[in-house]
């Protein structure tokens, strides 16, 4: 066991993946506007979806309470900025349609200086998106530039500037399915005239995420065929200023291109039967787009990725913290650094709300943990980093022996701090691997 040990903490980190559990008990963090089940228009509800049937005579659906992944991914981006006062790439409006009204936003869609660019990704699309522009104002259908030697042939094409986040995250889904219902009723009190009453639904849960970060990605662009990643005034400006680098051709830059060719066919039957005749025929065409990094790309990922993993075990956030003010930091974190970029740790968290003890409804299902962390022991390349509020889970007793077996347990923000330290940098990373 201890040659394994050895063997996968010298394996690279390509992802880190990740579960977590927030205490939203109560809250309401993301709204599904005004009821569709009464006809009271000044009642607002949180967001559910249906997932199975009661054991009643009924067999109503369960409604479980969700946050959707945009609110998530606006919570952690926030608190990223916040956390690290790195310049905020603002989403803002981009154009406007005939009737004044805001159709396209974005950021700054550079992720040179800004990392939540890198991290979240973006998209910016333009007009005339897989046409050609042969000249100012004038676009038309045909052939595009070469990639090789990135002269236009009959013009350039326009093309959509979109990076995938490296980021990916999942809702957050309430862990109870019944009984986490709340309402509050409340009045608008008036100077002069009635009080105007209004509902609100609240939800009573814990709730799970999951992510799974694709960490070699973070500060490597391509630009290959149609999949543009940098535009071409951020490449200029930052090759000139020695911000970011042009890596040498490599495998993952190649792709192939239909292309038209007029070649010399004999005809073999019909009236031109023994004649040779010129056709236009499709062919493949190997070609290499172009890759980028961002300078000091090691040190540059290791300090956004140990960023982003820290602002997620602080998380804050969501819709109507003045009326409910709900801590969404973790109270659980688990997390590991893998060879690939499988989300493994989920379906590991039970709720039991027949307890009478506030908070600890929560379980982590340990034989299920295991296993995960068994099937994937050699893509596994650090410690399994497992971060506990105390007093938070019920069965906390059992977690915590599993320090015995080579899990890391401390805090949420010990985890995260730990797994900072195991990324590729200066520090030297941890080598026990749990068995």
């Amino acid at each position: 066991m201890a040659d394994n040990r050895i063997e996968n903490s010298e394996k690279e980190i390509t992802h880190i993946a990740g579960t977590y559990v927030v205490d939203a008990m109560p809250s309401f963090l993301n709204g599904g506007g005004i009821s569709k089940k009464t006809e009271d228009r000044n009642y607002t509800v949180v967001k559910t979806f249906q997932d199975g049937t009661t054991n009643e005579g009924d067999r109503r659906p369960y409604n479980v309470v969700f946050v959707s992944a945009q609110s998530v991914r606006r919570m952690l981006r926030d608190t990223l900025i916040q956390e690290t006062n790195w310049p905020d790439s603002q989403i803002r409006a981009l154009h406007n349609n005939a009737e004044g009204n805001t159709d396209k936003v974005g950021g700054e869609f550079d992720p040179i200086t800004y990392a939540e660019d890198d991290a979240f990704g973006y998209m910016l699309t333009k007009k005339g998106s897989g046409k050609l522009k042969v000249q100012e104002g004038v676009e038309v259908e045909g052939k595009g530039e070469d990639e090789e030697s990135g002269e236009p042939e009959e013009g350039t094409r326009v093309k959509t500037v979109s990076r995938t986040s490296p980021l990916a995250t999942s809702i957050l889904v309430g862990l109870r399915k019944d009984g986490w219902e709340g309402r509050d009723q409340a009045y608008v009190g008036l100077v002069e005239g009635s009080s105007q009453p209004y509902k609100t639904q609240f939800a009573n849960t814990p709730m799970q995420g999951i992510f799974c970060l694709n960490y070699k990605r973070l500060g490597l662009f391509s630009n290959v065929g149609d999949k543009v990643e940098l535009g071409e005034d951020i490449i200029k400006k930052y090759l000139d200023e020695k911000r970011l680098v042009e890596l040498p051709q490599q495998p993952q830059s190649q792709y192939f291109s239909l292309e038209k060719e007029t070649v010399d066919v004999k005809e073999t039957k019909g009236k031109n039967k023994g004649r040779t005749v010129k056709k236009e025929i499709f062919k493949q065409i190997k070609k290499y787009g172009k890759m980028y990094e961002i300078a000091n790309a090691k040190e540059k990922r290791k300090e956004r990725a140990s960023a982003l993993i820290k602002a997620l075990a602080v998380l804050r956030g969501g819709a109507k913290q003045a009326a409910f003010e709900t801590d969404v930091s973790p109270k659980v974190l688990i997390m590991a650094g893998l060879t690939c970029g499988n989300p493994i740790f989920n379906t590991i968290f039970e709720d039991d709300s027949t307890g009478r003890t506030r908070g600890k409804t929560v379980t982590i299902n340990v034989a299920t943990l295991k296993e995960i962390v068994n099937d994937y022991k050699d893509r596994i390349c650090t410690p399994v980093f497992i971060g506990i509020r105390t007093g938070f889970i019920k069965n906390e007793e059992e977690v915590r022996k599993l320090s015995q077996e080579g899990y890391i347990i401390t805090t949420p923000v010990g985890a995260a701090q730990r797994m900072a330290e195991n990324l590729p940098g200066k520090s030297s990373p941890e080598t026990v691997i749990p068995h």
